[in-house]
């Protein structure tokens, strides 16, 4: 409860009165006023009700006249006298100090007719140094000189906010430095897997012509691949090369965060510290895949979006359009989230639709290329044609798996959020207590969580899902379990801290198990350990298996390109064929036969569910395998 507030009381109000009964008028509140100084931390706004709105009414964390929502209006609307964007003054913060000088300060007003339970403080005096709500002395007593309760509450609440401030930034700390460590030391040394192969054979390309026919043939667009293929023609094909940038956008999206995420600075730590433990995104960021980079894109779109509604400026709507034709252009999925967030955008500004006018030419690119790419798309959504299979109703409770990895941090971090808004929409309803988020924050936060939900939705009715494919989408879901988790009372306001390092602590597990040579069996569909063997037992002719209908999407030709990969980048002569057959075609007895024609080896990936193992026991090869109980490889050479 805010000193206002208790202020009006009746109990308070009756015992402070004056001697003779009358009251003299509002009630004083003694609040300390001291300059703001570098380094002050602000008030944890969870301790205060959230206001309806924050432009005209005081913040949680700060006085009157200054805003908590919108980061381009400086002061806010006290400020807005002749210049309404209020960029001329600071805006003042309420800070909790240890020794702070106290003087009388405003009295309490009336109550705010935009809504009578939220009290108002009158305008600081001229001359005075600044706002604040730094706790009194202990020894601070009222006018009539007995001893001062709300001084004693306001004290008690800020030695319990500055405790909860030390754990949370500790946990941050501890969020940050183990996200950092994961990502230098998880994956780097993995063999590549099959999509990452993809990767290598399209950036490889010699000329633009071979990058648009691959682009087309593929469900990830055109703006990764482009990137990646003028980066290996600066820094090569080798793993690491291919791996890097997802590293670097992995570790740039965290910056980003932690820099302009959002205007609060303790809610832009906390958020940047669940992005560094997020585990879907640790096992992306040491992958040659778009994921990472579709993170990074999707984060400068959620930062560009929550300035968009605020006020349609050019520069936020050129970002925002632009993140989002990059990410379309990126993965198909994305346009999902962009068009959400664009119907968000027209709504809010519906009386002003011309000041949307500068998202239009970013989009021309991408109305341009969908068409192109089109045949492939509509292919892979025929049954049968893609690897992954349709959701059934126990996908429905891997949901949290799919969004927060295998952990029960995952359900529990779930139950949290669904218990935390649970009880503010019942206050909502029986006390009219507006909920703690402003319309920018919900609108990022729900447009996540419906994109998910189309996405999944999506996958009951054609196999289009699969985990990773929620990538677009989590910037704004962790911008969601932030602002829930960081603005309730509950455990002291400690859920946020125990999130984090409840994530750290999967986060270390995760990357102590695969150290050294366990990082070899990180990857499922993973061929190079296959390929190298057959090159050190001198094979020049391969006969290339991929059970998977996918793998009839791109033609013979451009399998058999992505099954030689290995052996061109290596400089080692073979002649690599690639073969389609359907499951029931893929007996032992089979394969031999297929290769016998040319005299060829055997390398064969696929589900575990339908390994060849009988390869093993022809005599006219000797084979190794690799894999697990998911997926497997085998590569046989000749005797």
């Amino acid at each position: 409860m805010d000193c206002a507030a208790l202020a009006w009381r009746p109990a308070f109000r009756d015992r402070y009165a004056p001697a003779d009964g009358r009251h003299t008028g509002d009630p004083a509140i003694l609040l300390s006023r001291r300059r703001r100084r570098p380094g002050d931390a602000c008030v944890d706004r969870a301790a205060c009700h959230p206001l309806r709105d924050a432009r005209r009414q005081p913040g949680p964390c700060r006085l009157p006249h200054a805003t908590n929502d919108d980061p381009d209006r400086g002061a806010g609307a006290g400020a807005r006298g002749g210049n309404r964007a209020g960029r001329d003054r600071p805006r003042p913060a309420l800070c909790p100090c240890p020794q702070p000088a106290m003087q009388p300060a405003a009295r309490v007003a009336a109550a705010n007719r935009l809504d009578r339970r939220y009290l108002d403080l009158s305008r600081p005096r001229r001359g005075d140094a600044g706002p604040s709500a730094c706790p009194p002395r202990p020894d601070a007593r009222h006018a009539g000189g007995k001893p001062g309760l709300l001084v004693a509450h306001l004290e008690d609440a800020a030695m319990k906010i500055a405790s909860a401030l030390r754990i949370e930034r500790a946990a941050i700390v501890a969020a940050l430095a183990a996200g950092v460590a994961h990502r230098l030391l998880f994956g780097w040394e993995a063999p590549l897997w099959l999509d990452e192969a993809y990767t290598g054979v399209i950036a490889s390309q010699p000329d633009l012509a071979g990058l648009f026919a691959w682009c087309r043939q593929e469900l990830s667009g055109p703006f990764f691949y482009a990137t990646l293929w003028a980066w290996e023609k600066l820094a090569g094909d080798s793993n690491f090369a291919l791996r890097l940038p997802s590293g670097i956008a992995s570790f740039a999206a965290i910056a980003l965060i932690a820099s302009s995420g959002m205007p609060d600075r303790r809610e832009r730590w906390i958020w940047a510290g669940l992005t560094a433990v997020w585990l879907p995104g640790l096992m992306l960021a040491a992958q040659a895949r778009p994921q990472a980079i579709l993170f990074l894109l999707a984060t400068l779109q959620a930062v560009a979006f929550l300035r968009c509604v605020e006020a349609p400026r050019s520069r936020w709507l050129v970002l925002w359009s632009a993140m989002g034709a990059c990410m379309i252009l990126t993965h198909v999925h994305a346009s999902v989230i962009t068009g959400l967030q664009l119907i968000c955008l027209a709504w809010v500004h519906r009386t002003r639709l011309r000041d949307l006018w500068p998202i239009v030419p970013a989009f021309i690119p991408v109305a341009a290329w969908l068409p192109l790419q089109l045949s492939f798309m509509t292919g892979i959504l025929k049954p049968g044609a893609a690897w992954y299979p349709l959701l059934g109703i126990a996908d429905l409770l891997r949901v949290p798996v799919y969004l927060f990895a295998a952990n029960l941090a995952a359900f529990a971090v779930v139950a949290i959020l669904f218990g935390i808004l649970g009880v503010q929409w019942v206050q909502r309803r029986s006390t009219g207590t507006p909920l703690p988020y402003s319309r920018a924050e919900a609108m990022l936060a729900l447009t996540a969580l419906l994109s998910m939900a189309i996405v999944v939705a999506a996958g009951f009715l054609r196999p289009t899902f699969v985990p990773r494919y929620l990538v677009p989408f989590m910037p704004g879901m962790l911008f969601g379990v932030t602002i829930v988790l960081a603005r309730t009372r509950l455990l002291l306001g400690l859920l946020p801290s125990l999130v984090l390092l409840a994530w750290s602590g999967a986060a270390v597990q995760d990357a102590t198990a695969y150290v050294g040579d366990a990082q070899q069996k990180l990857n499922p569909l993973e061929y190079e350990r296959g390929s190298d063997w057959l090159m050190a037992n001198n094979a020049r002719r391969v006969l290339f298996v991929w059970d998977n209908p996918s793998s009839a999407l791109s033609g013979p030709q451009r399998q058999a390109e992505v099954a030689g990969f290995f052996f061109r980048r290596a400089g080692y002569q073979a002649q690599v064929r690639a073969a389609f057959l359907d499951p029931a075609q893929q007996a032992p007895e089979r394969l031999a036969a297929l290769a016998e024609r040319d005299h060829a080896a055997i390398l064969w990936i696929g589900g575990a569910a339908r390994y060849p193992a009988g390869l093993q026991v022809l005599p006219r090869y000797v084979c190794r395998d690799w894999g697990d109980a998911i997926s497997r490889a085998i590569a046989c050479a000749r005797r």
